[in-house]
């Protein structure tokens, strides 16, 4: 995955001489990556329920379009936002953030 500067996680990883910092940031990227998948889980569990964008965003005290940009994986999605998702969805946030049981998506 690409940084939006056009660098890869271990080329930005590299600018960084402290290791605990190195640490930090591939944690959060890793994270970030992970967060922003959710997108696909979001839809199939909105579509199980029968449940339109308008009435999820209605849920969450949001706009359809910010329901829109996180199904198709177009905005950062925050760990906040994923557990009002989950809380609306009547899910666990682990369970849009773990595939199957096999870990992160």
């Amino acid at each position: 995955m690409q940084h939006k500067l056009g660098k890869t996680a271990a080329a930005l990883v590299a600018e960084v001489d402290d290791p605990v910092k190195q640490n930090r940031f591939v944690a959060s990227w890793n994270l970030c990556w992970i967060i922003n998948r959710v997108g696909n889980r979001v839809a199939a569990l909105r579509d199980e329920q029968n449940m339109t964008q308008k009435q999820l965003a209605a849920g969450m005290g949001v706009s359809r379009s910010v329901i829109s940009r996180i199904e198709n994986e177009q905005g950062v999605c925050s760990l906040r936002t994923v557990c009002m998702l989950a809380a609306v969805l009547g899910v666990s946030a682990e369970s849009l953030l773990v595939e199957d049981g096999r870990g992160p998506i």
